[in-house]
């Protein structure tokens, strides 16, 4: 009796032409079969099997596969320089023709588009160095590029006139509190999000930072009320324990009677999305724009609210008030350890950024004035002395002035009295001038 034999087509990938790359394999079991399917997959994205045909976007697809445990903001970054910039240029190449010069073709379809330049960059070398890793191709072509430059905009400090308008704007008791987690204790969006009850801690005055919301996620993957908390966030460095100010603390221990769990939750009671927190921070921006002078009026079609005239920076988001604090942190003198931990940062980049911020404010000419030569310095204050303080000329029988205190006449023993020396009285003696 013949042995039963398992046969089967495996689909590898695609070809230039963007047909199929099918193979024929067969095994005298069906985990044999498997085996097999996985043994002919690695050999050919190895080359092992046919490197010719081993394509871009056949590789692009199984790293992106590896990105789902990032962020999610992450991954559909990844997905889209994959999908609009990668794939439509060089996704039908093969791994080993992929070459500097195509490349760079990618990177000037976005010369007009710096950041998202060095976004393709950068996705394309963790690209080929998985292929290099995994001997897909024998170096990676990601080298000698000429990327766009791209010039970060700096962040500012909320101006004085922001700050008094934030103080006067007539916020809710929830309004304030969303405001002073940001500003006084420096949490982030996510963070503000996920804050539960448990995690306040009213008699030591103390913040516990845990949990997080994932604001990206849509409400339609969002299957139990918990689906979108994190336990955890984002980095180890950005659990930490916050001390809560007075001016914060006489609102939040108010609101906390209010709540049982969350603090901030939607209408419908479930947990907050991106577009109900800037639903939230948009009606603090009107309320804080309306307080600084600004004007605004109702559509009566949409009946939202259509601002007139600004008075505050158009620019202001959430973090401008995370980085507020953080420059208040500097000003007041902790420390940059200290700083980095109540921030939640693991490295100083962007609190030595804040520093050299807070720090350019406080330069002035002093040092440049008192770096003077000494010489110098003593003459341009005596000239101002004398000029400010210039003492009483007296005249004397023959006509010549005389100036007991003039520094010129207090150089010499000879002329340290109030009048001329008796042998020079009623000589025109050469040097002096007469005022007849």
């Amino acid at each position: 009796m013949a042995k039963k034999k398992y046969k089967s087509y495996i689909m590898l990938g695609y070809d230039e032409r963007g047909k199929e790359i099918r193979k024929y394999c067969s095994a005298s079991t069906a985990i044999g079969l498997e085996r097999r399917k996985i043994e002919l997959r690695r050999q050919y994205l190895q080359g092992e099997l046919s490197i010719k045909n081993a394509l871009v976007r056949d590789l692009a697809k199984s790293w992106l596969e590896t990105k789902k445990m990032r962020a999610r903001s992450t991954y559909e970054m990844y997905e889209s320089v994959l999908r609009l910039h990668i794939i439509p240029i060089i996704g039908h190449m093969k791994l080993n023709d992929v070459k500097n010069i195509h490349i760079q073709q990618c990177i000037n379809a976005l010369v007009d588009r710096p950041r998202t330049a060095v976004k393709v960059k950068n996705t394309l070398k963790q690209l080929f160095d998985v292929a290099l890793a995994s001997d897909y191709v024998q170096k990676n072509p990601v080298i000698n590029l000429e990327v766009p430059t791209h010039r970060t905009r700096r962040k500012r400090a909320l101006t004085d006139i922001e700050k008094i308008a934030l103080k006067r704007a007539d916020l809710t008791l929830e309004q304030r509190v969303l405001v002073g987690l940001m500003m006084r204790c420096g949490m982030a969006n996510n963070e503000v999000a996920g804050l539960r009850r448990r995690d306040i801690d009213l008699i030591e005055k103390r913040i516990n930072v845990r949990g997080v919301v994932d604001l990206e996620m849509p409400p339609k993957q969002r299957n139990s009320f918990m689906s979108a908390y994190k336990p955890y966030p984002k980095t180890e460095s950005r659990v930490r324990s916050l001390p809560i100010p007075d001016d914060l603390f006489r609102h939040l221990k108010e609101f906390c009677s209010k709540t049982v769990d969350f603090l901030f939750l939607t209408k419908e009671g479930s947990l907050l999305t991106r577009s109900s927190f800037f639903a939230r921070w948009q009606a603090i921006i009107n309320q804080w724009n309306q307080a600084a002078g600004g004007k605004a009026h109702t559509d009566p079609k949409s009946k939202r609210l259509v601002v007139d005239h600004w008075s505050i920076g158009k620019d202001i988001t959430p973090y401008f008030l995370r980085h507020e604090y953080a420059t208040e942190l500097m000003r007041s003198g902790y420390t940059l350890p200290e700083a980095m931990y109540l921030m939640g940062h693991s490295t100083r980049k962007m609190l030595l950024e804040v520093y050299a911020h807070v720090e350019s404010v406080k330069i002035t000419a002093d040092k440049l004035n008192g770096g003077l030569p000494e010489v110098l310095r003593k003459k341009q204050l005596n000239k101002s002395d004398r000029e400010k303080k210039k003492p009483p000329e007296h005249r004397n029988v023959s006509g010549f002035y005389w100036c007991p205190e003039s520094e010129s006449n207090q150089r010499h023993v000879d002329f340290q009295s109030t009048a001329l020396p008796t042998e020079l009285s009623g000589q025109n003696t050469a040097g002096y001038s007469s005022r007849q």
